[in-house]
């Protein structure tokens, strides 16, 4: 069974039985309780993992310790 987004995904784990559920465009699987934690996820619940939000502010926490005279910084996102 394939769910998109986490709402979608949870019916789905809850509703499947022992089928496998796939789970695409979602954040943080952990964070909506499909899975115990993304080294051991465990269950029926598979997918790709979205914490952008969380490795975001670590990455910027680095670029300022690594270039501590940083004062700007712009994301550019590539659109097809």
């Amino acid at each position: 069974m394939m769910a998109c987004g986490y709402p979608a995904a949870i019916a789905a784990a809850q509703h499947a039985g022992d089928i496998p559920v796939i789970v695409t465009e979602a954040g943080d699987p952990v964070e909506a309780k499909l899975v115990d934690s993304l080294a051991h996820p465990g269950g029926r619940v598979t997918g790709l993992s979205e914490i952008a939000a969380t490795l975001s502010a670590k990455r910027l926490q680095l670029l300022k310790e690594a270039v501590p005279t940083i004062r700007t910084v712009v994301a550019h996102l590539e659109r097809e």
